[in-house]
């Protein structure tokens, strides 16, 4: 009778511990939304700062704008799947990438305060980032073989929770 109460025990240990890491992972994904998106609101001082500097400026900034508007609906939108986002903002900042480039090559805005300022702004909220990244990367890595687990024993009858796709 006991074994049976320790087996009940564990097994909803288990169902609670999966549960916990399910809506870490959960709350893990709304802030890195929330610093992409802080992240990307930064570059519209770059882009002002930067105007009277570059040549083709517009050129320059265009596919970041227009990517920044598929942001902003995505964001608008309900229920949207982490995964798009995170690859949306990807290419986002593959172009931040390419305006830091374009910047660095016009020493006169090297020179720039303002610039430089907003150029660690950016490389610490990068950075900041990169950080919950990882720890994203490691829960969702928990969580898959907390559920390979949970799907070799008779659990995955009674707790429908799937696996996450890693970032």
């Amino acid at each position: 009778m006991s074994i049976l109460f320790l087996l009940l025990f564990l097994f909803l240990l288990f169902i609670l511990f999966l549960i916990f890491v399910k809506i870490r992972i959960n709350k893990l994904e709304n802030k890195i939304t929330s610093l992409f998106i802080k992240r990307t609101c930064s570059i519209t001082s770059l882009y002002e700062i930067s105007k009277d500097y570059i040549v083709k400026h517009k050129e320059v900034f265009k596919e970041y704008l227009n990517l920044k508007k598929i942001e902003f609906s995505l964001n608008s939108k309900k229920n949207i799947k982490f995964y798009k986002i995170i690859e949306l903002e990807s290419r986002i900042h593959h172009e931040i990438n390419f305006i830091f480039k374009i910047c660095n090559t016009q020493q006169k805005l090297l020179k720039n305060w303002k610039f430089l300022y907003i150029r660690d702004i950016l490389l610490k909220k990068s950075f900041d980032l990169w950080e919950k990244v990882k720890i994203y990367k490691r829960m969702v890595k928990i969580f898959n073989k907390l559920i390979k687990i949970k799907n070799i024993t008779i659990l995955w009858l009674l707790i429908p929770i799937w696996t996450k796709t890693k970032i």
